[in-house]
């Protein structure tokens, strides 16, 4: 599983961080004058807690982020988006106990601000070309893709990857939130583990096909080159004031993309991508068969 590009505690502090560094700069104000302005307000600050704040390294308070707001002269619009991110930066929130379990290890793969957002969005669109995505994986599928592609990993840590990732698509799975997966048909018949491994992971998708928040689809093979050629992504949307995010996995890194020039081009790939993928019912007939054919 790669790294992270994003340093951040969450990206809405980083979207927090940004937009109060473009408000100082409009002001015209040094960090000097800001931190002297808070002190004399009555908030404890200085020059390396207001830069951290700015590059999203600290969490700021709402009471902090107002007299920032008043000292810029932002208007009403600016302060409501930017507290509204304040409210759902969850950031400090306590984490689940599997978490906590493999702190190291998700440390070390700067991997935690995903899984807060993931937990966050309520919907994801996934696009696959040669995966089953991470949410509609088995554990035994899980294992045998972690270690084919992190032979750096100890057995423990493969296992222990492989047990977040289902528990993850358990919260999921049991959660209020909706999945939009788009999977190539290549990436069904491309081998993971033992032929039971890739039976047990057919019977799986054929099994969340049904699920009412779940809505997959299957993009048959195309000898033509098509936008979607470029590679799979993951995009997360929200109800809230986070704005959507795009996850990109490269060979040693996950790439971030939050611009809203950025989001419309993967959306209007993936709405191309979904209109040649198909019919609803047809990827229960494709999986049907391929199950039919993995017993013969």
């Amino acid at each position: 599983m790669p790294q992270t590009t994003e340093p951040t505690a969450s990206l809405p502090g980083s979207q927090i961080g940004a937009a109060l560094k473009e408000l100082r700069d409009i002001s015209d104000l040094s960090l000097i004058q800001v931190v002297e302005h808070l002190n004399r307000i009555g908030i404890k600050s200085d020059t390396g807690t207001l830069s951290r704040i700015e590059k999203g390294k600290r969490r700021v308070s709402a009471e902090t982020a107002t007299a920032l707001l008043d000292h810029y002269g932002a208007d009403q619009a600016k302060k409501d988006q930017i507290l509204g991110l304040i409210s759902v930066d969850t950031t400090r929130r306590r984490r689940p106990a599997l978490w906590r379990t493999h702190s190291a290890l998700i440390t070390s793969m700067h991997f935690e601000p995903f899984l807060t957002l993931e937990r966050r969005a309520d919907h994801i669109t996934s696009y696959q070309t040669d995966l089953i995505p991470g949410l509609l994986q088995t554990h035994g599928y899980a294992r045998h893709l972690i270690a084919l592609l992190r032979p750096d990993l100890t057995t423990t840590e493969i296992d222990a990857l492989a047990t977040l990732r289902i528990s993850r698509q358990k919260a999921f799975t049991q959660g209020p939130q909706h999945l939009r997966a788009l999977i190539c048909q290549r990436a069904l018949t491309r081998s993971v583990g033992d032929p039971a491994t890739m039976k047990e992971q057919l019977e799986h998708l054929l099994t969340a096909a049904d699920h009412p928040r779940h809505d997959i689809r299957v993009l048959p093979y195309e000898p033509l080159i098509h936008p979607g050629a470029s590679g799979p992504f993951v995009m997360l949307h929200f109800d809230d004031s986070t704005p959507d995010l795009v996850c990109v996995e490269t060979m040693n890194h996950s790439v971030y993309f939050e611009g809203e020039a950025d989001v419309r081009t993967y959306t209007e790939v993936y709405s191309g991508l979904w209109e040649r993928a198909l019919p609803p019912s047809d990827p229960r007939i494709c999986l049907r068969q391929m199950i039919k054919e993995s017993q013969q």
